[in-house]
């Protein structure tokens, strides 16, 4: 039952009708701004003349941008053919990169959040007086800048959209809204006397008989705070049946009405029920980190297993029966502001002169989390689940944050690397950067740390310059290089050899992130200098020969050959990626290069890290193969070695679909594989954006007559300019040579346009190499 709040509620029923866009709802935590949002968007007078369309930041990854939040709200508050056309808008201003995060690059943010303007003036126009109001909260936990951008969305003079923001610090909402007119503040207070007085009454109703109550005394005691009443009444209960509550009685029962909380922990509970109650907050406050969803609900069985880890008993029944918790369909919820108090009691920390140390309890619980995930980390490496992994390395990080830097840093860089693995770049990235000013902030760093760093490092160079991601941030290439080589030095030093060797794989592994940039960027003189200028001795040189040597190869320079044939005595999997950049070097006999990735990929499949590279070229070995029979078993081989991957598995599907006799079939097949992967929405677009020209580029080369939305995804590829001019060869290779492709492509494509017969055939072929080698 609502109840009160009458003079907001009016308020806020006459602000529509107003000429401000927006109004801002300030309070602290617990003292009902939701609840009083939700009861106007909820009355029959609003529904009639509008639609309320709620939105919360909680629940989400720390990496998602609260304005992709609330545009992301929106899309899912709207019906119909609008909403189908919102999404296909918001999808094309999310390619340019809004939200994207850290470091993102000017023009591309300032162009975003252009478009971003563009399109709610265009949803404004299309509603046709049909008024939305869409209500933002939680804004305490958007940064300055998503805030600022927020206010500035919702202080525009829509014919149609209205805003509510709701945020906990009037001082923030201030500053977020500064210099823009037009907005009003509705700032929450304590419920007046009558109305606190009838909430307690309403919750004592049933359970004690309240057969008078001193309204002044009473909404002295309580200041009207709302979120606590059901505790108190909770605790009153359980010395009496009847009650009078007046000014004596209150004093008599001082505890129970200024520290409800407290008094019922320290008078009602025991330790197992405390160690219960900690537990809940604390993996409650834990799980939302990678959550994507706006409230969490703990599972009473994954409580049971926690609590072992405590040598504790499940008791959660009097925390139920106090209002610390709530149960629905046997998983347990708490209120934020409940989750933030117990967290603080079990501190003490208004006695405490140190506020942000934690007492032995939480460390004990906060430890009790690490471990908890830690497991469900370790137990999801033998399965090769990088999903399960990353997320609770999450978890892990987010206790390990209150009591071990060591721990956190390591929770969050071995994070970033199956976040690598899987396939989600972006993640990985946000990972890998936020670990580097982590570290750089520390004033002392030995061996292990100076290792870490180099470790996140090559994943950042990896996923940053081999993904193609630099296209959206801003980076500085001589300082990563510099950070690199000098981090790299550091460990050279080390009396330990497990380090040093470490150290030198980690070092490879980002100084060819950086080779594929060049090789992106057409520098092969780049590519030269990095590989002369290295620290590495002679001896340790072969690995970066050979990344050299295939970055020279996408450039298609001969001194490719002359290094690879320095590097032909490697042994292990040095030798199987020598056989890949050969493979490229024969692509004028498909055949041929399809036997070289097969022997690669077969000398792959027995390293369990390099699963996804046998995968790719066993896939490779399929689409090249002329004999339909032998693509079949490379592709059954590409299967057998899927660990769950993105990029491996969503390859593998690729060329499934393009070498089966049914396309259709297979094609939904990819589809439906990539939609249900645990990806956010702006790593699936990449790969969609990806696979889906490849799809209508061979539809074309069949012949098949293409929808106009088809048509408009490939009309400016390169590769589409060609097939449409095949029947003129001369025109075709003009084409080619005036468009934008890495000179291995061109030459590639050269021999397939200038070939005999069968062109349409070895064009198919090529399009599947091309988006197998591109992805």
């Amino acid at each position: 039952m609502f109840i009160g709040r009458v003079d907001e509620l009016k308020e806020l029923k006459s602000w529509p009708e107003s000429t401000k866009p927006c109004i801002a709802i300030t309070g602290i935590g617990g003292i009902g701004k939701t609840t009083l949002v939700k009861e106007f968007i909820s009355t029959n007078d609003f529904k009639h003349g509008g639609k309320g369309i709620y939105i919360s930041l909680k629940g989400e990854t720390e990496a998602v941008q609260p304005i992709k939040i609330v545009i992301r709200g929106v899309c899912r508050g709207l019906r119909g053919t609008i909403a189908e056309w919102f999404g296909e808008r918001w999808r094309e201003i999310e390619k340019i990169g809004l939200g994207a995060g850290v470091e993102l690059k000017k023009k591309s943010k300032e162009k975003a959040e252009r478009s971003l303007k563009q399109i709610m003036q265009e949803l404004d126009s299309k509603l046709n007086d049909k008024k939305i109001i869409l209500v933002v909260d939680d804004l305490q936990l958007a940064d300055d800048e998503n805030l600022r951008l927020i206010c500035e969305l919702a202080n525009v003079n829509w014919a149609n959209l209205k805003w509510i923001l709701i945020h906990r610090d009037e001082r923030k909402i201030r500053e977020g809204l500064n210099d823009l007119s037009g907005w009003s503040l509705l700032e929450i207070e304590g419920l007046n006397k009558e109305d606190i007085s009838k909430l307690f009454i309403e919750h004592a109703n049933g359970r004690i008989v309240v057969k008078g109550i001193d309204k002044n005394a009473f909404f002295v005691v309580t200041q009207g705070y709302p979120n606590f009443i059901d505790t108190i009444v909770s605790a009153l209960k359980q010395k009496y049946d009847k009650i009078e509550v007046t000014d004596d009685f209150i004093k008599e029962n001082s505890d129970a009405f200024t520290r409800p909380m407290e008094f019922v922990m320290d008078n009602y509970f025991d330790e197992d029920e405390k160690l219960n109650l900690l537990s809940i907050a604390i993996l409650d406050a834990g799980a939302r980190v990678g959550s994507t969803v706006n409230s969490f609900r703990i599972p009473i069985y994954i409580l049971k297993d926690f609590l072992k880890l405590l040598e504790t008993e499940l008791k959660y029944k009097k925390l139920e029966e106090f209002g610390f918790i709530e149960i629905k369909n046997e998983e347990i919820s708490m209120h934020d502001a409940r989750l933030d108090r117990i967290i603080e009691v079990m501190n003490d920390k208004d006695k405490d002169k140190d506020k942000d140390k934690d007492k032995e309890q939480v460390k004990r619980v906060r430890k009790a989390a690490i471990e908890f995930y830690l497991g469900i980390a370790s137990f999801a490496k033998t399965e090769l689940d990088h999903i399960t992994i990353s997320k609770a390395l999450l978890h892990a990080y987010y206790h390990a944050m209150y009591i071990d830097n060591r721990i956190m840093l390591k929770c969050l860089v071995d994070a970033s690397v199956h976040f690598s693995n899987y396939g989600n770049k972006y993640l990985a990235y946000i990972c890998s950067n936020y670990v580097l000013e982590l570290i750089s902030e520390l004033r002392s760093k030995d061996e292990y740390l100076t290792h870490q760093k180099l470790l996140v490092l090559a994943v950042k160079s990896k996923v940053l310059f081999s993904k193609g991601l630099y296209s959206y941030f801003e980076f500085d290439l001589a300082e990563i290089v510099q950070e690199v080589a000098k981090t790299f030095f550091c460990l050279e030093r080390s009396k330990q050899e497990k380090i040093r060797k470490r150290g030198l794989e980690d070092y490879i592994e980002a100084v060819s992130g950086i080779i594929s940039y060049f090789a992106n960027e057409g520098k092969a003189e780049e590519i030269l200098d990095l590989l002369k200028n290295s620290p590495l001795k002679k001896e340790q040189r072969a690995t970066l020969k050979i990344y050299a040597s295939e970055g020279l190869t996408y450039l298609w320079d001969e001194r490719a050959k002359e290094i690879l044939e320095e590097s032909n005595d490697v042994e292990g999997i040095d030798k199987y990626k020598i056989l890949y950049t050969k493979g490229l070097w024969n692509m004028d006999d498909f055949e041929k290069a399809s036997e070289l990735f097969e022997e690669s990929a077969k000398g792959a499949e027995f390293n369990p890290l390099l699963k996804g590279l046998a995968v790719r070229n066993y896939s490779l070995a399929a689409v090249l193969a002329s004999d339909k029979l032998r693509a079949l078993k490379m592709l059954t081989n590409a299967e057998e070695n899927i660990v769950g991957d993105v990029e491996p598995t969503l390859g593998y599907k690729f060329a499934n679909a393009i070498v089966s006799v049914n396309r259709e079939e297979r094609v939904n097949e990819f589809f439906n594989e990539l939609s249900s992967m645990q990806l956010g929405d702006e790593q699936k677009r990449m790969y969609l954006m990806h696979y889906s020209p490849a799809f209508i580029l061979l539809d074309y080369l069949a012949g098949l007559r293409l929808e106009e939305k088809a048509k408009s995804v490939i009309e400016d590829a390169t590769l589409y300019k060609i097939i449409s001019s095949l029947h003129d060869r001369t025109e075709a290779l003009r084409r080619l040579e005036d468009g934008e492709m890495l000179p291995m492509y061109k030459n590639i494509l050269k021999g397939v346009i200038s070939g005999g017969n069968d062109i349409a055939a070895k064009m198919a072929k090529f399009i599947g190499f091309y988006f197998l080698t591109t992805g």
